[in-house]
């Protein structure tokens, strides 16, 4: 018996709508990944709008299985199998804080409710080349609390596995309800016939569920099994477990820092640089840091890595290494980023004086374009410099640059009119 109902009108309504979500889906010639999400959005909105509280749990099953059931009726699920997977990819997100928020608050009749509705329809579905179901009993186990219940649903897909033997997904779910229960054996064996073609993001459930229930050395066991077959893959969300499992579960086999930064190294970002910093630091007076700032030296022809060096640069307040960048590599001084503008004021406030080789520099190669544009530039760094020679009492010795810059390029006369409005009376 359901022990959820709704009105007349509100079925009517879903009923609608499900309709109309179905022949959007198989009768437009063409939909965007974003034209199928603002279809599953107004499924959603369609759900929100009939306003109920616990029932909603059970119109988001209905809205799905209403759209899989027409799918199969007309036998146009292989056809559009694509947009009906995103379709239901779309709403789940959309529904999942819903879906466990509202699952944990049932009673026990109403959970056992709907966690045999589930299981009936996935079940019911596996002979899908991929169902939505899967996805949500993956959602609906974080609602579970009950051991009885796992245990139900390990003894029902275990069943399942009997007439389904070599089924991919089946074998997953089954082995991650394993995991819940707590037999870590029963689940590894589960997944080892597939090891070959395994991916991470396929077990990153698994991998999730131990770091939450800290088992740290089943976690690095795990990662000891499967990542000699992800030679050539990036961990991906798993990265992060990875390195909390090193950090959890190091004795004198290594170094967990080093291990931690150069992953980082392998994909540097600047977010990701603040957090572990904070978590497992730079060493002693940062002594990590200067080996980090020479790796990303070494990849400056990449843009993105040349904006995260200034940004640590700025961030650690690095003055030596931020006057050697400068130097070194910086060749068109005219637009400067915001990050090298920020850079330089860094290095005015924290050590003037090593300013004075960058302004001069910069002001040799602004001219030497020969242009108004660059004269004008040239001459804005020229101030700037007399403000540091001003700053740390050396004015007499920016008069004499400034004697000697006239007469290097005594034949560059709009140079010389435009340092003209350089006031050399203070």
């Amino acid at each position: 018996m359901n022990v959820f109902s709704l009105t007349d009108d509100q079925y009517h309504t879903m009923e609608t709508a499900i309709v109309s979500v179905y022949r959007e889906m198989t009768t437009s010639n063409y939909l965007t990944d974003r034209h199928q999400f603002e279809i599953a959005q107004s499924a959603s909105v369609v759900i929100d709008r009939l306003e109920l509280t616990t029932q909603s749990i059970d119109a988001t099953i209905i809205f799905i299985n209403g759209v899989l059931s027409l799918a199969k009726k007309f036998s146009t699920y292989s056809s559009f199998e694509r947009r009906f997977s995103q379709f239901f990819h779309g709403l789940l997100e959309l529904r999942k804080q819903d879906l466990i928020e509202k699952g944990r608050q049932l009673n026990k009749e109403e959970h056992q409710y709907i966690s045999n509705e589930l299981l009936y329809h996935y079940i019911d579905n596996l002979h899908l080349p991929s169902s939505p179901w899967d996805k949500v009993i993956r959602l609906w186990l974080l609602t579970m609390t009950s051991n009885e219940q796992l245990t139900n649903y390990l003894n029902e897909l275990n069943k399942s596995q009997e007439k389904w033997p070599s089924h991919f997904s089946l074998s997953l779910l089954t082995s991650l309800v394993a995991l819940y229960i707590g037999d870590g054996s029963q689940s590894l064996s589960l997944l080892r016939p597939y090891k070959q073609m395994l991916r991470p993001h396929d077990i990153y459930d698994h991998f999730l569920l131990l770091k939450h229930t800290k088992e740290w050395e089943m976690l690095r066991l795990w990662f000891d099994y499967f990542k000699p077959f992800w030679k050539h893959e990036k961990l991906g969300k798993l990265e992060d477990i990875y390195t909390e499992s090193l950090v959890h579960t190091n004795s004198e086999r290594e170094d967990v820092s080093d291990i931690i930064w150069e992953k980082w190294l392998q994909q540097p970002s600047f977010q990701k640089y603040k957090r572990l910093k904070q978590q497992y630091g730079l060493g002693s007076n940062n002594q990590r840091l200067p080996s980090l700032l020479n790796s990303l030296k070494q990849q400056l022809h990449n843009p993105a890595t040349e904006r995260l060096l200034l940004q640590l640069l700025l961030l650690e307040e690095r003055v030596d290494e931020t006057v050697e960048y400068f130097l070194m590599f910086e060749k068109s001084p005219l637009q400067l980023s915001e990050e090298k503008k920020q850079l330089l004021i860094m290095i005015q406030t924290r050590n003037p004086k090593a300013a004075i080789p960058i302004y001069h520099q910069f002001i040799v190669r602004l001219v030497e374009r020969k242009t108004r544009q660059h004269y004008e530039e040239a001459v804005v760094y020229m101030k700037q410099l007399q403000s540091i020679y001003n700053t740390i009492g050396e004015n007499d010795q920016f008069y004499e640059y400034i004697r000697q810059l006239k007469q290097l390029y005594k034949t560059y006369r709009a140079l010389i009119q435009e340092m003209k409005t350089i006031d050399l009376s203070l």
